[in-house]
Parts: C-alpha cells; structure tokens; sequence
C-alpha cells in the first residue's frame, strides 16, 4: 500500500504486510527540490511495481502521487499519467469507489489543465460518469464533489441538488471550506446558493 500525506506534508509510505516504510516528511511541493525528491520517491513505486505487479492497489497510490503533483504543478502531463493510472487500478478492483472518486476528480483537474474545447468537454463528461459511478458505489462524498463539478461547469441547479444530498448523507463539508472551495465559485454567485 501506497500512502502520499498532502502538499504542505509530503511524506510517502509504503506499506507492505506488517511492514511500513515511511520516507522522511519531504517538505512543501512548492519547493524544486522537494519537488524532485517526490517525483523520485514516486519512481520507487514503479519499482515496486515491476517487483511485484499485482500489489494491492499499486496503480491507485501512483496515480494519486502523479495527480498531487499535477495539483501543484501547471504540467498536464502528470495528470494524464494519473488517468492512466485509474485505468489500472479499476481493473484491479471494478468496485472500488475511492478508485472512481479520485479518477473523476483528476478528470476535473487534467479539464482545467486543458487548452481544447473538445478535450475539456470530455474530460468533464468522464468526471460525471465516474463521480456518479462512485456514488452508486456507495462513496458519499461523490455528492458533494458532483456539485462541484456542475458548478465549474455552470449547471447550477444540479449543483445544489447534488449539495442537498451531501448535506442530507452528512457528507457537506463546513461553510468556510465551502467557501474556499474554488471548484463552487461559479455557484456561490448564483441566489440558489445564497439561499441554500
């Protein structure tokens, strides 16, 4: 098992059996050099995935580790080699909803990554398809993430179904983070939020 902590705390874990190997905490993604030291520390998984192909949901933790770079980086290459990624993990696991949750949120970041109208539009249309696959998976925070998703792309009365049923699944996040949250910008100018 993989583990990558966020981009202010980027460490990497392996987990194998009873055995972890934790790296040192790597520092801020901000920083080239700790920036580099990841993306190495992401080669070592590779290398783990030659050793041993079938490791469970190995393709999932190195997806994740290319999407966190392709969060803090402008490089849509990372973010394509994430999706790629997704694809192997779901063949590991058809049924895996965190699988699907995070495809379809790197979906979203390759959309905004992109110059193409036509490639934009699709990678939306894959987030959809794989936020909700997520959701009928049982993962509700597909709910929420779905409204930020017709959010970005001004579907504003969907959006704020998709809120009220994260808030009825307790699955809402707080106001402030809500607020912060630059995927809702589009939404929270609309009255419909407002009344929300």
């Amino acid at each position: 098992i993989l583990a990558v902590g966020g981009e202010l705390k980027s460490t990497i874990c392996i987990l194998n059996g009873k055995d972890a190997i934790l790296s040192e905490h790597l520092g801020e993604l901000s920083n080239p050099t700790t920036y580099r030291n990841f993306v190495r520390a992401i080669d070592l998984y590779f290398h783990v995935l030659l050793l041993d192909p079938e490791t469970p949901k190995i393709h999932f933790h190195i997806a994740m580790c290319f999407m966190r770079l392709g969060e803090s980086s402008t490089e849509a290459e990372y973010l394509r080699r994430a999706l790629h990624h997704f694809r192997f993990a779901i063949r590991q696991d058809e049924e895996d909803q965190e699988v699907w949750l995070e495809w379809g949120l790197a979906s979203i970041l390759l959309a905004q990554h992109s110059i193409d109208p036509l490639a934009v539009q699709q990678c939306y249309a894959d987030a959809e398809h794989k936020l909700i696959r997520a959701g009928q998976l049982g993962n509700l925070n597909a709910y929420y993430n779905l409204a930020c998703l017709y959010s970005v792309i001004s579907r504003f009365e969907e959006a704020i179904e998709f809120l009220r049923k994260a808030q009825k699944s307790d699955a809402l996040p707080s106001i402030e983070e809500m607020i912060d949250d630059e995927w809702l910008d589009n939404l929270r100018q609309t009255d419909m939020f407002t009344q929300f």
